[in-house]
């Protein structure tokens, strides 16, 4: 600790000496003065010392450039795709709906965590059979990030088939959900 203390002694008499003598003027000589930039501390080249048996070896501190770097965003965390909308119930059939003049009426809630618009198709049903009442929509914060749908069947449907799937698509790449319609 002493040769740290006098060695820094030196060094800040050294950069003195060299302040003052940046300095100083020869008025008495009659020549040109030039203007020499005056060291500064930061200027100043660095003193270290060798330590001795007795003083501990000093650690290594990160630079700032190792201090200020920026964080990597993990590669799983920027691909993976949002949570699939839960649809209740998965699997429609006349006892798990409502009896109609015409058919039936199924009712369906989508529910989900963030903003997503959604749309249904029936890809495997006749589209003159099949009603969706809303067909497309938004899930958010305003409908508490629900939807209710209503799926309307005719009856003629379940006299040419035996049932189908109902499609919900969701933007913002989640995966598409399915709900089955069977007519037993």
């Amino acid at each position: 600790m002493k040769m740290r203390c006098i060695l820094y002694i030196i060094a800040m008499d050294f950069l003195l000496c060299l302040s003052l003598i940046a300095c100083g003027s020869n008025s008495s000589s009659g020549g040109t003065s030039t203007n020499t930039p005056t060291p500064t501390i930061d200027q100043a080249v660095g003193i270290t010392a060798t330590p001795t048996a007795n003083q501990a070896t000093p650690t290594s501190t990160p630079t700032i450039d190792q201090a200020t770097s920026t964080p990597t965003i993990d590669q799983a965390q920027a691909t993976s795709t949002p949570p699939t909308p839960i649809i209740t119930p998965t699997q429609l059939s006349p006892g798990t709906c409502t009896l109609t003049g015409t058919g039936w009426d199924c009712s369906v809630i989508l529910s989900g965590q963030i903003p997503l618009y959604w749309s249904v198709t029936s890809p495997d049903l006749p589209a003159a059979d099949i009603t969706f009442n809303p067909s497309s929509g938004t899930l958010s914060a305003d409908n508490q990030y629900q939807q209710k749908v209503t799926i309307s069947i005719v009856s003629a449907d379940c006299q040419s088939g035996t049932g189908g799937t109902f499609v919900f698509s969701f933007s913002g790449g989640a995966r598409e959900a399915r709900v089955s319609w069977s007519c037993s």
